[in-house]
């Protein structure tokens, strides 16, 4: 089973997600509300969870830092939502563009960086 770790302060975003992913039998949704590095640490430590989705517009923090804290949780596959633009940055920094739901489950099942072609715009 693949746990998810949905970080964001948008309310929306976070109860949306978890709406999306609560109907995969195979997935464990956690929805944190982002405070700061130190919270999400806690957060990791507590759920262990397999991918992390960040909220790219997270305010008042740097990614950066976000990125540098999950260099320590490597095992981890990290998820960047940009709601506005409707695509997913993989912590590697692969980008794709969602056409439907299901290709943002399909991202999270996968061990691979890249999602297949057919994703791809």
């Amino acid at each position: 089973m693949k746990r998810v770790l949905i970080v964001t302060r948008e309310l929306l975003l976070r109860e949306g997600v978890e709406s999306l992913l609560s109907r995969e039998v195979d997935i464990k949704v956690h929805g944190t509300q982002f405070i700061d590095e130190s919270t999400l640490a806690k957060e990791i430590d507590r759920y262990h969870p397999d991918v992390v989705i960040l909220d790219e517009r997270l305010e008042y923090t740097d990614l950066t830092n976000l990125f540098d804290l999950l260099i320590d949780y490597p095992r981890i596959r990290v998820m960047v939502v940009n709601v506005i633009d409707n695509k997913v940055n993989v912590y590697d920094k692969s980008e794709f563009e969602l056409a439907h739901s299901y290709d943002f489950v399909s991202a999270i099942r996968r061990g691979a960086t890249y999602v297949g072609d057919d994703f791809l715009r």
